[in-house]
């Protein structure tokens, strides 16, 4: 009867033994994964040394804090940096004990001179605090910086000096974890509680806390709320992952290239560090994670010029504002690709991850590296993603449910346009490099604005949308996509913006663009990027520096550069439509713009048409000069209908139809097919609500991508005839919840 007691007692002996052995493992790994990173800096050491003070600081460092401190990348982090490099090296090699001394001093200059007062976690400078701005100590006015960038930096040395820490030093090594750990599950002054990436950082800090203390309750704690985080969130406008494999951050914003990006070395980093111990993550956290792969790797594109991977600008929100030297989102995919086979290694999906890493490390001699070929609508971000063989579009919009952009720590305060329908077009991958500290920020390529009759600030950047009805559908390697747009400042300029995809060229058309100030002409950007080639208008080559051409001749125009080729249809005279060119070395501002730095020239393309209510044109990517003036009429049909409202194109060369239906009703009409016999098909359809539709032809099938923009209706019933043959009936059911706005697909057979 004395038995049972024993081997339980046993069992909590050995339970407790395995989480204590649990602990040393990912004290292991985590100290491997610092050491990494740190290696290339060991170099800089002995400067270093050089530059280190009898008070245990740097005399090259700027040690400004409270509020006069910068609030965004604070350089008095550099202070502990240093002190995790020297700790990796001498973690590497333990007969560096000489380097011991100065670290040991460093870090008590820093403990010493840190903060007391907990308000100078999030209300640091705030009225009627206990941390107003005359409080001496390490703090930033920034919660960020207590809150996630020094407790990480800190714990990262912690573990790395564990066995050689006092007694002081490591009661301070974890108030800091403490503190930051104690405040996951409260709000944060100005931002509230903490999801996201900033959810994962926390989390991590409370995992080194684990370590520190020795307490595997704490490290239970710490990865129930990290694995937590590693959901697909249903709430819309939630931070994290979404379900269809974007990741939002700051107010439902796409920021899958910044915060997305960290969250994903986040969980690749705890992924490694659990792996083979009673701590992994559970099915569910690796389905979310798969979700997320799956589609961040439609929003990485190659610089085939420098060989490296970049985020596509539109993903990156408010960093577009660093200079690729920064290191910031702007500079560089930086995900260590490895990690994601490794993190996967034993999953039953791990074919998947391999897959995406193959794609992402083949050499590309253009943008798309894989390639990764098709079409993806991100019916959650308001972001479709056009991929083909050898070119990338993107575009960005924003409703109610996004969005459009944000300036924080004063970067990013002219981007208030960077969603207005922004199509960026990515032939090689340099386009856009670099180009930002001097561009119109007026000009947002693909935008449609009135220009310079918004205010471009810092306090007006961020605002949510006026409209609905803004999404798309994708099928294949085609899609369609439609914004309703009102200015959701002024309320001046509205337009109505559908823009179709196809395999070899994309067109767009915009209709009812109104702006209640007359002195404000209406322009859509074209395109704003780096100059790499002459430029060809209807023929002429030549052109230089500015160059405007009325196209209300009742011609057909072209414009060619950079293997981009636009077409403008013949327009009536009566509408007064005006291209303009220019290609000037501009000089950058870089710090109007955020806290890079920098003055230097830009070779600068730029090509605007300014008009009035109605305007198309279709554009065909990668095509050099000769090409595309063999194929300038070998393109598109675009459709147009005003009662019902109906917008489109269809392409013959892919038997491809893209039809928007900005109103429910009826629209036929009969086009060319692109085989030998030139013959025409005719197709009727008619809706009950607003909706978007693609067609695509496969023998004598068609395939059918249905999405609701608004996403708001359960429902829609088509009729769908095609030449003479038996109406086809249709009552779909749209998707619901998380799901809505993504795509039903049918298959369709004309019958007799």
């Amino acid at each position: 009867m004395r038995i049972a007691p024993l081997l339980l007692l046993a069992f909590c002996y050995q339970t407790l033994a395995n989480s204590q052995n649990d602990l040393q493992t990912i004290l292991i790994r985590k100290n491997q994964d610092t050491v990494e990173t740190a290696k290339p800096l060991f170099k800089s050491i002995p400067d270093w040394n050089k530059k280190f003070t009898t008070e245990g600081k740097w005399s090259d460092l700027d040690y400004t804090t409270g509020c006069p401190a910068r609030r965004a990348n604070w350089p008095a982090q550099q202070h502990f940096q240093r002190i995790v490099v020297m700790a990796s090296s001498w973690y590497t090699d333990p007969s560096k004990s000489v380097l011991l001394p100065n670290i040991s001093l460093a870090m008590n200059y820093w403990f010493g001179n840190n903060y007391k007062s907990a308000d100078c976690v999030d209300r640091g400078g705030v009225d009627g605090s206990s941390c107003p701005c005359s409080t001496p100590g390490f703090w930033n006015t920034n919660w960020f910086d207590q809150m996630i960038l020094m407790p990480r930096i800190i714990g990262n040395a912690c573990l790395l000096l564990k066995s050689n820490l006092t007694a002081t030093q490591a009661t301070n090594c974890s108030t800091v974890a403490k503190r930051a750990f104690d405040r996951i599950d409260t709000s944060i002054y100005s931002i509230g509680n903490m999801t996201g990436s900033n959810m994962l950082d926390v989390s991590s800090i409370g995992m080194t806390l684990a370590i520190l203390k020795g307490n595997a309750t704490i490290m239970t704690d710490a990865l129930k709320h990290f694995y937590g985080e590693i959901a697909v969130t249903s709430n819309i406008s939630a931070d994290g992952i979404k379900p269809d494999g974007s990741f939002l951050q700051h107010g439902a914003q796409l920021y899958t290239g910044n915060y997305g990006k960290d969250f994903i070395n986040s969980v690749l980093r705890i992924f490694i560090q659990t792996a083979g111990t009673s701590m992994t993550p559970s099915a569910p956290v690796q389905a979310a994670f798969k979700t997320l792969m799956e589609g961040t790797e439609w929003m990485i594109l190659s610089n085939s010029t420098n060989h490296a991977l970049l985020w596509q600008y539109s993903t990156i929100g408010r960093m577009v504002s660093f200079r690729t030297t920064d290191k910031q989102a702007s500079g560089g995919v930086a995900i260590n690709l490895t990690q994601i086979t490794d993190a996967t290694s034993t999953w039953k999906d791990k074919q998947v991850y391999q897959d995406i890493v193959q794609r992402l490390e083949k050499p590309a001699d253009s943008a798309n590296q894989g390639p990764l070929v098709g079409t993806r609508h991100f019916y959650r971000s308001d972001y479709m993603v056009h991929r083909g063989t050898n070119y990338i579009i993107t575009l960005k919009m924003f409703s109610t449910r996004t969005s459009n952009s944000e300036c924080n720590n004063n970067q990013n305060p002219f981007g208030f346009h960077l969603s207005d329908g922004s199509i960026f077009t990515y032939r090689y991958g340099d386009e856009y490099t670099d180009v930002f500290g001097a561009w119109d920020w007026n000009l947002v390529p693909g935008a449609t604005v009135d220009y310079g009759a918004t205010p471009l600030n810092c306090n007006h950047t961020q605002f949510f949308g006026n409209e609905s009805f803004v999404g798309g559908v994708a099928l294949n390697n085609t899609g369609i996509a439609v914004m309703n747009y009102t200015n959701p400042y002024t309320g001046s300029l509205s337009w109505q913006k559908t823009v179709i995809f196809f395999p070899n060229a994309y067109g767009v058309q915009i209709s009812s663009a109104r702006s209640k100030n007359d002195s404000a002409p209406i322009i859509t950007t074209l395109d704003q990027r780096r100059q790499n080639t002459n430029v060809t208008i209807d023929g002429q080559e030549g052109i230089h520096e500015q160059y405007d051409k009325s196209l209300s001749d009742g011609k057909q125009h072209t414009l060619w550069s950079g293997d981009i080729g636009y077409t403008f249809p013949p327009v009536a005279s009566t509408s007064e439509i005006t291209l303009k060119t220019t290609m000037m070395n501009l000089k950058s501002n870089w710090s109007a713009i955020g806290i890079s730095t920098g003055d230097e020239r830009v070779p600068m393309y730029t090509a605007t048409v300014q008009h009035g209510q109605k305007f198309e044109y279709y554009v065909q990517p990668a095509l050099d000069k000769e090409a595309f003036v063999k194929k300038t009429n070998d393109s598109i049909t675009f459709v147009r209908c005003e009662d019902p409202v109906v917008r489109g194109a269809y392409s013959p060369r892919d038997s491809a139809l893209g039809l928007a239906f900005w109103t429910p009703g009826k629209f036929r009409r009969s086009f060319l097919t692109h085989d030998a016999s030139k013959e025409e098909f005719e197709i009727a359809v008619e809706t009950d609500h607003p909706i978007v539709l693609m067609f695509q032809q496969t023998s004598v099938w068609w395939d059918l991508a249905v999405a609701d923009p608004s996403q708001l209706l359960k429902t829609v019933r088509l009729t769908i005839t095609f030449e003479e043959k038996k109406p086809i009936k249709l009552d779909i059911k749209l998707p619901q919840g998380p799901l809505a706005g993504s795509s039903v697909i049918r298959k369709l057979k004309p019958c007799s």
